[in-house]
């Protein structure tokens, strides 16, 4: 996070803490993982801590899960940077099929990895897609539980790549397929627009005094909007910019001639259009309306 900061040209010294849907995700998993162990600690009357960053509210399936467990088997959807040291670091091992695993962890969207393959996208993408589907019909059709590390559904980069909150999607319509009506208790989702990772970061923010900035309706300005905060909508160069452009163009204000009109243009009706399909959304119906627009963010 230090190093993305830096290379984003900010100094990690204005920063009193960082916190990601990552570490937060990482706080989790060790819990979830020491929890069989905690709850013996407990019955004998020991004190038992449990991170500040694990989320206040679990799903059942998980707290069940975790005070059932045996062994600690997690099948991974990675970034193909270090995923299986990431689940060794909070006590999970790779299991060895989908079928035999206790859980899913979605982190990425490079690589589907057990402790006997790998299929990579860039090695072969075909290869990856195969191995995707296969994991994902299995994993529902036995309804294991799975963790979403980070609920971001595109990447603001030239191919608008998936991120692992596609993965999650994914899998809550094949467990609904397969007769789990109540999907969302399978998949917990650690980070924007969800609930956990504002309460931890807002704990020690008196009176709410925060803002939300970034550049996706989805993810950062419907989880301001779900924590009762400001947010401040960052439009050019993120998901939106293409869209906003060519919605201005559409309604016939040019850039040249305006640039603030075309600008202002673009947003409303991105905007409008993201509100007529909230449902199917992050937002589940909320009608968002940022606090403050900005073509750029310059700290």
């Amino acid at each position: 996070s230090i190093k993305m900061l830096l290379k984003l040209g900010f100094d990690p010294d204005d920063f009193s803490k960082i916190i990601t849907s990552g570490e937060v995700s990482h706080h989790l998993l060790n819990y979830l993982a020491s929890s069989p162990t905690m709850q013996e600690g407990i019955s004998k009357g020991k004190e038992i801590s449990r991170s500040a960053w694990v989320p206040s509210v679990i799903p059942s399936a998980l707290l069940e899960l975790s005070s059932s467990l045996t062994s600690r088997r997690a099948f991974c959807f990675g970034s193909g940077d270090g995923d299986e040291e990431y689940l060794a670091s909070c006590g999970w091992t790779l299991a060895d099929t989908v079928e035999n695993a206790d859980l899913l962890v979605a982190r990425g969207t490079f690589v589907v990895l057990d402790a006997n393959s790998c299929a990579d996208k860039k090695v072969g993408e075909e290869a990856y897609w195969q191995a995707y589907h296969q994991a994902l019909e299995r994993a529902a059709q036995k309804g294991i539980p799975m963790v979403v590390a980070n609920p971001d559904k595109i990447r603001p980069d030239a191919d608008m790549s998936p991120m692992p909150g596609t993965i999650g999607v994914h899998y809550q319509q094949l467990l609904e397929r397969n007769g789990n009506r109540d999907s969302s208790s399978l998949v917990l989702c650690i980070g924007k627009p969800f609930a956990d990772v504002y309460e931890i970061a807002l704990r020690d923010c008196p009176g709410k005094r925060a803002c939300m900035v970034g550049d996706a309706l989805e993810t950062d300005v419907t989880g301001a909007n779900a924590a009762g905060i400001d947010s401040v909508w960052v439009v050019n160069n993120g998901i939106h910019s293409e869209e906003i452009a060519n919605k201005a163009s559409d309604e016939g204000v040019q850039r040249e001639n305006d640039s603030v009109a075309h600008l202002r243009s673009g947003c409303e009706a991105v905007l409008r259009d993201f509100n007529k399909e909230s449902e199917t959304t992050y937002a589940k119906g909320q009608q968002l309306s940022p606090t403050f627009v900005m073509p750029t963010f310059r700290w």
